[in-house]
């Protein structure tokens, strides 16, 4: 399970490369329907395949990409987004 952690949305706004290109009622809006999750070192997001509606976006850190087996295959950084196919995939 992930820790939920308060971000001001000013700080987002001043610190982040995509959140600062929002106007600032838009990211408040944006957080007001999100959750910000705080994850350890080896903690697991989200697995593939399982059902999972969410799109992320790396606000700090990294986070570590795996296939199905495992076998790490990069990394999502700074600005990134991890899961957005749920916006593209009809079958979601």
């Amino acid at each position: 399970m992930t820790n939920a952690v308060y971000i001001s949305h000013h700080t987002l706004h001043e610190k982040h490369p995509v959140f600062s290109k929002l106007k600032l009622v838009t990211l408040k809006k944006l957080l007001k329907e999100s959750t910000i999750v705080n994850l350890v070192e080896g903690q697991v997001l989200y697995k593939i395949d399982a059902e999972d509606l969410n799109v992320y976006f790396v606000l700090f850190g990294k986070v570590s990409l795996y296939t199905k087996s495992e076998v790490k295959i990069g990394k999502a950084t700074l600005g990134w987004t991890i899961g957005e196919e749920v916006l593209f995939d009809a079958s979601m």
